[in-house]
């Protein structure tokens, strides 16, 4: 099956959640994620703002501010289309970005993810997607942003420079046996979804 056709099939079943079973779902996957050590002892994350029913990051968001942690968010830089991280306050004024994803209008630290000039890189990175598996397969929407992101921050990880643990946040129903695999896939080190978390 193709990436294509297992694209559709997943965003029908997202599509087809409440918000009710969004909100049950995602406090199910916040429960996991909070147990984790890698999370409890990170001081510094990315976060995305959930759309198309994705698993909802906001009760992440406050428990992350309450604990101390800075918390970075992606917005996409139109000069270069790279994905970047912005730091985000919990009283930040926001605003809607690329794909109407929601985003900080005020911009006081923006970093690569692995590695910046000054400023710290990320300990864990929450990446949105559409399906994974069991082998560490993310399956994103398609535009690439997190894919050429992710791949230059394995690259500058083989170079010894820091590179954050790469987190999926997911539905059960979202595991698929097996994704197809292509050469520059990068694969997730954690998969968080309402059945568990699996370690890759």
């Amino acid at each position: 099956m193709s990436k294509e056709t297992i694209r559709k099939q997943l965003r029908l079943c997202r599509k087809n959640l409440t918000q009710e079973q969004i909100f049950s779902l995602s406090r199910i996957v916040f429960q996991f994620v909070t147990t984790l050590r890698v999370y409890q002892e990170a001081s510094s994350i990315g976060l995305y703002f959930p759309i198309d029913n994705e698993v909802d990051t906001a009760l992440l968001f406050e428990n992350a501010h309450c604990l101390g942690k800075k918390v970075y968010v992606p917005v996409v830089d139109k000069s270069s289309s790279a994905l970047r991280f912005v730091l985000i306050s919990p009283d930040a004024q926001l605003q809607s970005g690329a794909f109407g994803i929601l985003e900080p209008l005020h911009r006081e630290e923006l970093l690569d993810p692995w590695h910046s000039s000054g400023l710290e890189a990320l300990d864990l990175l929450f990446v949105p997607l559409l399906g994974f598996d069991r082998q560490g397969g993310r399956l994103g929407f398609g535009g690439g942003y997190y894919d050429r992101a992710l791949a230059a921050g394995l690259k500058m990880g083989a170079n010894g420079l820091n590179r954050p643990l790469l987190v999926g946040l997911a539905y059960h129903f979202q595991e698929v046996d097996q994704l197809p695999s292509e050469p520059h896939d990068i694969l997730l080190n954690l998969v968080v979804s309402t059945s568990g978390v699996y370690r890759i």
